[in-house]
């Protein structure tokens, strides 16, 4: 049986760790896989019977280079790993990730997937380095992968423009057809608090109708931005109508919620959406790059526009018949990525990648 190793970040709660689970549980009975971690420290939301990890060392986040010597130690130790475990095939997730994969000395054939856009997302410093190192490294390194694989056709492009040549798998999501949910009088966001999902917007934008909708807000995530989205609330007396839940387990909140607002600034292909989308709930989003591969752009608001997000919002909200509309209309289009089709791509993939190694 073929050994397939799978490296990525951790097994937190998130986008990337669920298609990573999803990719494992998949082809976990057609080849021998094992999922390796970058972080040994972190809390593990997915299980999985293989798990190798690369030991969390303390740090002086303050100290001079401290990121280089960080990803040096990590694909030495990815390097030791990968010799003991002799796996035919390498798949990672994420740039971070991919660099160390890539910059590693030993020899097998090489998956990376890329998962961000470059605008927006390499503003602030990523595990203690900068916009410039991503850029310089993916130009440097990513040509030296099997394949690139990114999850939206917007990312591909950004990297064929850098010379890299580049395919797009999307992410996928279990359809069921025949679905019929609830609609309880709240409305949802779900993510991580962080600027890039445009939380700060969405409980400005709620704040201005208010008194013009009877539903509630959810925000169901947890993150840097708690505090100052607690403060917010707070300021514009909203405590009563805004929730933010911490970290649970969304199902019901999607199930029942009226509509989502996903107010992000930038995403990759968010599997968020899709779930919530899947359900047969409608989604009210920014029209951040490549959200056109997912919404109608005639549905998306301008990023930052707040008062043409609460706007919106509230028509939609008051009336049955918009949000009946925007329902089936973004039910039609998420059936387009169901998770049987992103699973036979790569099923093609790993088969194409494997017999050139033979």
């Amino acid at each position: 049986m073929r050994t397939v190793a799978i490296f990525t970040q951790n097994l937190s709660a998130g986008g990337v760790q669920k298609s990573v689970i999803t990719l494992a549980n998949h082809f976990k009975n057609i080849f021998k896989i094992v999922i390796i971690l970058c972080e040994s420290d972190k809390d593990e939301f997915y299980k999985f019977e293989n798990i190798l990890k690369i030991n969390s060392v303390k740090i002086d986040i303050n100290k001079s280079s401290i990121g280089q010597w960080l990803i040096e130690y990590r694909t030495n130790e990815l390097d030791k790993i990968l010799s003991k475990l002799k796996p035919d095939l390498l798949i990672s997730f994420e740039d971070y990730n991919n660099i160390i994969a890539l910059k590693t000395k030993f020899k097998c054939k090489k998956v990376i997937s890329s998962r961000v856009s470059f605008s927006g997302n390499y503003d602030n410093k990523i595990h203690l380095l900068d916009k410039n190192f991503y850029i310089k490294n993916i130009k440097n390194l990513y040509s030296n992968a099997d394949y690139v694989i990114c999850v939206s056709k917007f990312i591909q492009k950004e990297l064929m423009d850098l010379g890299i040549k580049a395919y797009h798998i999307y992410n996928g999501i279990t359809i069921n057809p025949k679905i019929n949910n609830p609609k309880k009088n709240f409305i949802i966001n779900l993510g991580r608090l962080h600027p890039q999902k445009g939380q700060k917007d969405l409980i400005k934008a709620y704040s201005l109708i208010k008194d013009d909708i009877k539903e509630d807000l959810f925000i169901i995530g947890d993150g840097v931005l708690k505090l100052e989205l607690q403060s917010l609330i707070q300021s514009l007396n909203l405590e009563n109508r805004v929730k933010l839940t911490g970290f649970i387990n969304p199902k019901d909140y999607i199930n029942e919620c009226k509509m989502a607002i996903m107010p992000s600034y930038y995403e990759g292909f968010s599997n968020s959406v899709l779930e919530i989308m899947a359900a047969k709930k409608a989604v009210l989003a920014y029209d951040y790059d490549g959200a056109d591969e997912i919404f109608d752009k005639n549905d998306l608001i301008k990023k930052g526009d707040i008062a043409a997000l609460s706007l919106k919002l509230k028509e939609i909200l008051n009336s049955p018949q918009i949000l009946n509309d925007l329902e089936t209309k973004q039910w039609g289009k998420v059936k387009e990525f169901d998770i049987k089709t992103t699973m036979q791509q790569y099923e093609n993939l790993i088969a194409k990648v494997l017999k050139c190694a033979e």
